[in-house]
């Protein structure tokens, strides 16, 4: 069991070049792998967020155990491992919709995901999920972002973390300090009228954001890789209550112009480096991190 504290070793090293970085990299992940062999330990080497450390890339050390504070993605083959807050790979395929006619349609009592299809019969691939979150930065603005996902996939913060953080120029900003989905109390601040939640549209009005300093007044809109394609999907109308089904970007919504890859990935999906690879699952304590730390300007 990793406990609340503990000693902790720190190495750092400086090089020259980026060859000699690689090779110091590889000769801390061998020296981990040889330490938690001759410990006898279970464990996986696995791709990693470095967080607020940063870096280019990096590697925890995970043993094994069923009551690991993380979860572990991997592929039976070896050749793919991973945290889950790092971890990539390729969703189940959407359903073919069923709506070929765009109509608007009452659908009481369907704020969710589940209730929606059931309501609807149909499968949850065929929804576009309309996600808010409330971002802070460091200079103090506030963005407002909605995130269009497949209805069956989940947003991955810590990729949402990222994503906001490479956009912080774009509102004068160096980082993200904060970023969470607004409760009533923090919708009560911005929002000019309460908001349809449940039943949001890809195209809700920038018109909710109330005209306030340190406030963006548009929303943030990004689209998930896995919304990108599907037609014919149902979303929300923008009025509780009520859904759309048989839409279309391109068509009665514009397809964001940012896209993203927000989403967790989970076992039961297929590895990005083998499509006929299941990803599988374990729980992990992690007791070892390497980072590999490259100015952006020599990055490839």
């Amino acid at each position: 069991m990793r406990g609340r504290e503990f000693i902790m070793k720190d190495g750092y090293s400086f090089h020259a070049d980026i060859d000699s970085l690689k090779i110091t990299y590889d000769d801390m992940y061998q020296a981990y792998t040889n330490i938690l062999s001759r410990c006898g330990l279970r464990f996986r080497a696995v791709e990693a967020d470095s967080g607020a450390i940063g870096g280019s890339g990096s590697h925890e050390f995970m043993v094994l155990a069923d009551a690991g504070e993380d979860e572990v993605l991997y592929t039976e083959d070896g050749k793919y491992a991973a945290n889950v807050e790092k971890a990539v790979s390729l969703p189940i395929d959407a359903v073919p919709s069923a709506f070929s006619d765009y109509k608007k349609l009452e659908t009481p009592n369907t704020s969710t995901i589940e209730t929606m299809a059931k309501f609807l019969a149909c499968s949850p691939t065929q929804i576009v999920k309309n996600v808010l979150y409330q971002a802070v930065y460091d200079n103090g603005q506030t963005v407002l972002v909605l995130i269009n996902i497949r209805g069956d996939q989940d947003v991955n913060e810590t990729k949402l973390q990222n994503a906001l953080t490479n956009l912080a120029a774009d509102y004068d900003a160096s980082t993200l300090l904060t970023l969470e989905v607004p409760d009533a109390e923090a919708q009560a601040k911005w929002a000019t009228q309460p908001l349809p939640l449940g039943y949001i549209a890809p195209d809700i009005s920038d018109d909710y954001i109330q005209k306030q300093t340190n406030l963006v007044p548009k929303f943030l809109r990004l689209v998930d890789k896995t919304a990108v394609d599907l037609k014919g999907f149902a979303t929300g109308a923008n009025e509780k209550g009520y859904h759309v089904v048989g839409a279309n970007w391109g068509d009665q919504f514009t397809l964001p112009k940012q896209v993203v890859d927000v989403r967790k990935a989970t076992a039961g999906d297929r590895a990005v480096h083998d499509p006929s690879q299941t990803i599988q699952t374990e729980r992990g304590i992690e007791i070892g991190h390497i980072f590999s730390w490259v100015p952006s300007i020599l990055r490839p």
